[in-house]
C-alpha cells in the first residue's frame, strides 16, 4: 500500500508470512531499528567470562565447600597433609574470590568496614607477641608464635623477626633512625638484611638463616597468615614475597586488586552488568538480551534502550 502521510511504499508481508528485514518497515508502516545496543552486549557480556575464565580458570561445581586436600612441603621443610575448604560455584564458573579481584560488587571494595578493620587490628596485635623460630639442622626460619614452634631441632627467639634487623640493614635511612625500632615488631619497617650469607649463624641465628614462609593473604575478610609460597597458592592465596610480617600488607588490597586505603571503587557499580558469576548465568542474561532487549531495542532504539 501507499503511506500517504510520509510519501513512501509500504510493502506488506501479510500475503507472504515472511520476517521483515532489519530496517524494513514493519506492518503499520514504521521502521525497525537495528539492535546495535543488544549486539554489543552480547560481546562484551561473552568477552568478560571468556577471560575470567583464561585468568582464574573454573572452581568446583555445587553449594557448599569442598574440602581440597594435598601434600606439600610446608615452611617447616617437612611434608604434610594440608586441608583446604574450597567455595564451590553453582553457575559453572570462576571462584567466587576470583570474581571480586576481577571487578564483581564487594561492599568491603566500595567502601570501609568496621569489621574486617578490627579483624586486621587483633591479628597486628597477636603478631606483636609472635618471634623467629629457626630450625638450627636446617638453617631455615619462619615467623611463629611460641606454642607452634615444636619441632625438636627448632628453637624460638622472642621479640624478633625472621631475616630482618637493625644492624644489617641495607636501608642507612632505616638503619640509623632510632624512633624506627623502638617499638614493638610489627612496627619496625621492612628492611631486610642485605647479604645473610656472610653472616654467622651462631652470632646471628634469626639473620643468617633462610626465610621459609612470607605473609599470605587468604579469602574475604582479609585474613593473613605466615605460609610458604606452595601453601599459599594452594589456599588460592596472594604471596608477598618482598614482606616479613603481615602488619605489613593490606590484604583488602588484594582481595580488591587495588590499593583501598584512600581510594572507594564506585565503579564497582558499573562492571557487575559485564561480570557473570559462570556460564548458566551468561545464558541466563544472553535468553533475555535476544528474546527482552532485541525486540524493545529494534522497536525504540538504541538510545532509549541503553
Amino acid at each position: 500500500g501507499i503511506n500517504a502521510e510520509y510519501g513512501e511504499a509500504v510493502v506488506s508481508t501479510q500475503s507472504t508470512g515472511k520476517t521483515q528485514p532489519k530496517g524494513s518497515p514493519n506492518r503499520k508502516g514504521h521502521r525497525l531499528k537495528r539492535p546495535y545496543f543488544t549486539f554489543w552486549m552480547l560481546i562484551a557480556d561473552v568477552s568478560v567470562l571468556v577471560a575470567a575464565l583464561c585468568t582464574y580458570s573454573f572452581a568446583p561445581m555445587g553449594t557448599t565447600f569442598k574440602p581440597m586436600t594435598k601434600m606439600l612441603l610446608r615452611h617447616n621443610l617437612a611434608y604434610e597433609t594440608v586441608i583446604y575448604m574450597q567455595q564451590e560455584n553453582f553457575w559453572i564458573g570462576p571462584d567466587y574470590e576470583d570474581l571480586i579481584h576481577f571487578g564483581a560488587k564487594y561492599s568491603p571494595c566500595m567502601r570501609r568496614d568496621k569489621a574486617i578493620e578490627d579483624l586486621m587490628a587483633d591479628d597486628v596485635i597477636i603478631e606483636a607477641t609472635t618471634g623467629c623460630c629457626v630450625r638450627e639442622d636446617l638453617n631455615v626460619c619462619w615467623q611463629s608464635a611460641y606454642a607452634n614452634c615444636t619441632s625438636v631441632f627448632s628453637k624460638f627467639y622472642n621479640n624478633t623477626v625472621c631475616g630482618l634487623g637493625r644492624e644489617f640493614c641495607g636501608e642507612t635511612i632505616h638503619k640509623n633512625n632510632d624512633t624506627l625500632w623502638e617499638g614493638d615488631i610489627t612496627t619496625w619497617p621492612n628492611c631486610a638484611v642485605s647479604n645473610r650469607t656472610i653472616l654467622k649463624k651462631s652470632e646471628y641465628p634469626t639473620q643468617a638463616c633462610e626465610v621459609t614462609a612470607k605473609p599470605c593473604c587468604i579469602g574475604l575478610q582479609a585474613q593473613c597468615a605466615i605460609l610458604s609460597e606452595e601453601e599459599c597458592a594452594f589456599r588460592n592465596g596472594y604471596f608477598h614475597e618482598s614482606k616479613t610480617l603481615c602488619a605489613q600488607v593490606h590484604c583488602m588490597e588484594s582481595v580488591c586488586g587495588i590499593d583501598v586505603s584512600g581510594t572507594y571503587q564506585f565503579y564497582r557499580f558499573l562492571l557487575p552488568t559485564f561480570i557473570h558469576s559462570g556460564v548458566i548465568h551468561l545464558l541466563f542474561s544472553l535468553l533475555f538480551l535476544v528474546f527482552i532487549v532485541r525486540p524493545l531495542e529494534m522497536s525504540i532504539g538504541w538510545w532509549r534502550t541503553a
